[in-house]
């Protein structure tokens, strides 16, 4: 079978890492670029006090979370730095021409299949390959830049709409028959919460709960997994709108449709009830949408909820407008009421 790369197809695009000039590893955020660079964050730069090596030998630090992450694009990569009208906000975007190499998710995993066949990685892609086509499923993460350590866990990427919704269906029917599967015990899970609990502020009984509704997220075979499933057409081309950011806003509403709630980005498209903080303008916004897949299976179609985000208008080249809610940066929330 003819392999053919997500970055051949789509670009470099969520699930894809790079190497910039200076050797530090970046990943791509989001499915939306401007044409001359990509929207992307430091994951790894070298470091000769770093505790990851590369086969090549280099010594890197390991940056976890957005926090930490923004902190390094401001120390050593401020030039990146700009506001863009398309986002609507100050973003990190690299030139095309600052990027030396880029890790493919779809090349990787299919070289790995031949390398590895039989590793916890590729037993679980292939429940995923199966029904979605292996030429669909990659691996990202530091397994895709040679970074990983024992125990990391294995970050899988499914590309496509139709694609995504079968591999979505087949780990749902695994993860209640396949023993092998399983979610986070007690203290797997208060470790997952203190992690995201500096960013994403919910009490242990919400995030417990949310999590529970979750196979994007958990063990198989006792290694810890993450899946994301990409849709590269969620959103129109750049600059084919602007975005407007009106602050942060505290609303409560209801869903009216979760049916792609597994999709990253993730959209739940939702009626809002009341403005409890920010602009009164919160209650014409139509959905909660985030490119964090934390977000992910969260609401469910009828379910009451509160969110606290970023209110955006976007304004589309035909004079439309549409408000939404963004789920992304640190202190925003979701909760079921």
């Amino acid at each position: 079978m003819n392999i053919i790369g997500v970055s051949e197809r789509y670009g470099i695009i969520e699930g894809v890492y790079f190497k910039v000039f200076d050797n530090s590893i970046f990943y791509s955020k989001g499915i939306v670029h401007p044409p001359w660079g990509v929207v992307g964050y430091p994951k790894y730069v070298p470091d000769e006090r770093g505790s990851r090596v590369s086969p090549s030998g280099v010594r890197y630090v390991k940056y976890e979370g957005l926090h930490e992450q923004s902190k390094v694009l401001k120390e050593r990569y401020n030039w990146t730095l700009r506001f863009d009208k398309c986002f609507g906000t100050v973003v990190p975007i690299i030139p095309l021409s600052s990027i030396r190499e880029v890790y493919d998710p779809i090349i990787k995993l299919s070289s790995m299949r031949i390398e590895d066949p039989s590793s916890p990685v590729v037993e679980l892609a292939e429940v995923l390959g199966e029904a979605a086509g292996w030429n669909n499923v990659g691996i990202s993460g530091s397994r895709l830049v040679g970074l990983d350590v024992e125990g990391s866990d294995i970050d899988l990427v499914v590309y496509g709409v139709e694609e995504g919704s079968k591999a979505y269906a087949k780990l749902k029917e695994a993860f209640m028959e396949i023993e092998d599967f399983r979610g986070y015990r007690e203290g797997e899970l208060l470790k997952l919460y203190m992690a995201r609990a500096r960013e994403t502020p919910l009490s242990l009984q919400e995030f417990s709960r949310q999590q529970s509704r979750r196979v994007l997220e958990g063990f198989f075979k006792d290694v810890e997994y993450f899946i994301r499933i990409i849709d590269p057409g969620a959103e129109p081309p750049y600059s084919s709108y602007r975005s407007i950011s009106l602050g942060t806003v505290v609303v409560r509403g209801v869903v009216v449709d979760s049916s792609k709630n597994y999709f990253t980005p993730v959209t739940y498209s939702v009626e809002v009830e009341e403005v409890l903080c920010g602009t009164s303008n919160a209650v014409d916004a139509t959905s909660l949408y985030s490119l964090r897949g934390r977000f992910c299976e969260i609401l469910l179609d009828g379910e009451r909820f509160e969110a606290g985000g970023k209110l955006e208008k976007l304004i589309y080249e035909d004079g439309s407008e549409v408000f939404r809610i963004y789920l992304g940066y640190k202190g925003d929330y979701v909760r079921i009421l």
